[in-house]
């Protein structure tokens, strides 16, 4: 795709978000009903980190206006999990808004530097983690062969891992492999893409570096014969992979699942006590499947209800902020989060590795640390077929 080709269509997916943002100030009767279902506003108890304040911080970056330090605290403290857009009488979707300006502020150059990193990282070694992709390589190909695949092998199922699991979790990387090929499915993994680009893309909110992911992705799948890329429980990854068509950017020409849509159905897990599915895994997926459902405590009523859910951040690079005062802010939004879970349960299984991430984050924050069990949901779909 052409450079001119993807400038024209960020300059309309601005202009839209500057559109919208006009509309939604209009709308917004400041009647606070959204505030009731803002995580970070419980979080920190304070009005300036409310969705209505959020509508006027991203109005003003969309119309090139000056902006302040505390208009990037109230940009960048948002998890864009959309759960204010379920409780706003007119329906005004927060998260569009605020991504829209994240994206406009990371083109001009006026992100905070610890998200940058990741978009830079993702553009010259395709890992939003780390500029060279040798050792991240060399954890894929030791996991893909440690759960019977290997690498850069022709498959009809080619397996996209986060990049937390070719830098902290290869063992979610193994076990998620494992479960694939206990569903009955041969996947195949591959060295020449590492990384889907939902991290850039979402977290850091570089649409160029996406577009980079996409193509790069793009060009494997011949190689490989692939028909499906299956995704993890990422929610940025699934978030491009539906965001892209909305940019008018070409499509991978294959289908996209989800790890839990391979396999759902065709094991069975022992109940867990609590369900959280990703914002993503609760957005994007077209249905809670009949696996999932089974591991809720109650399985009519999953604790973290979709469409909407009460996100870790990471799907809005919260995890991922280090500059003062953001992370301290990061910070207290994670253990209150943390704190509410151990409230209702003493095990939590979740299919999504940032969630994953964030609330063994936030039970250290928050002194739970052995109070409460975190499992990664794929170890345990592995632990079912045995």
């Amino acid at each position: 795709m052409s450079g001119n080709t993807v400038s024209e269509s960020l300059r309309g997916l601005l202009e839209w978000a500057r559109e919208y943002a006009e509309e939604a100030r209009r709308l917004c009767a400041r009647c606070h009903l959204c505030t009731a279902a803002c995580v970070s506003y419980h979080a920190l108890r304070s009005p300036l980190y409310t969705p209505a304040r959020r509508i006027e911080a991203a109005a003003k970056v969309l119309r090139g206006e000056p902006i302040g330090d505390k208009d990037l605290e109230v940009l960048y403290t948002c998890t864009m999990c959309g759960a204010c857009t379920a409780l706003c009488p007119y329906g005004i979707e927060v998260w569009r808004l605020v991504h829209a300006a994240r994206a406009k502020l990371s083109l001009e150059g006026k992100q905070p530097p610890s998200l940058q990193a990741i978009a830079e990282n993702m553009l010259r070694g395709g890992h939003s983690f780390t500029p060279s992709p040798e050792q991240p390589r060399r954890v894929l190909v030791g996991a893909a062969r440690k759960a019977g695949v290997e690498p850069d092998s022709p498959g009809r199922l080619l397996y996209v891992p986060s990049p937390f699991e070719t830098t902290l979790y290869p063992d979610v990387l193994e076990a998620s492999l494992r479960a694939l090929r206990s569903a009955g499915l041969e996947p195949t993994v591959t060295t020449k893409v590492l990384d889907f680009g939902g991290n850039a893309a979402f977290d850091a909110s570089r649409p160029d570096a996406a577009v980079s992911a996409l193509e790069k992705l793009r060009g494997v799948l011949n190689e490989l014969g692939a028909e499906v890329v299956v995704l993890s429980g990422c929610g940025a990854d699934h978030k491009l992979a539906a965001y892209a068509e909305k940019l008018g950017l070409p499509g991978l020409g294959v289908k996209t699942v989800s790890l839990y849509e391979a396999v759902h159905g065709r094991l069975e897990a022992p109940g867990a006590q609590l369900l959280f599915p990703s914002c993503g895994f609760a957005r994007f997926e077209a249905h809670v499947c009949p696996l999932l459902r089974s591991m809720a405590r109650d399985a009519s009523v999953p604790r973290d209800k979709p469409p909407y859910t009460m996100c870790c951040g990471g799907g809005g690079g919260l995890n991922y902020l280090r500059e003062k005062p953001l992370a301290e802010l990061r910070n207290k939004i994670v253990a209150w989060r943390a704190r509410k879970l151990a409230a209702q349960a003493d095990s939590i299984v979740t299919p999504c590795i940032k969630c994953y991430t964030v609330i063994r984050h936030g039970l250290l924050l928050a002194r739970l640390v052995g109070r409460v069990k975190v499992v990664h949901m794929s170890k345990l779909l592995v632990q079912s077929s045995y």
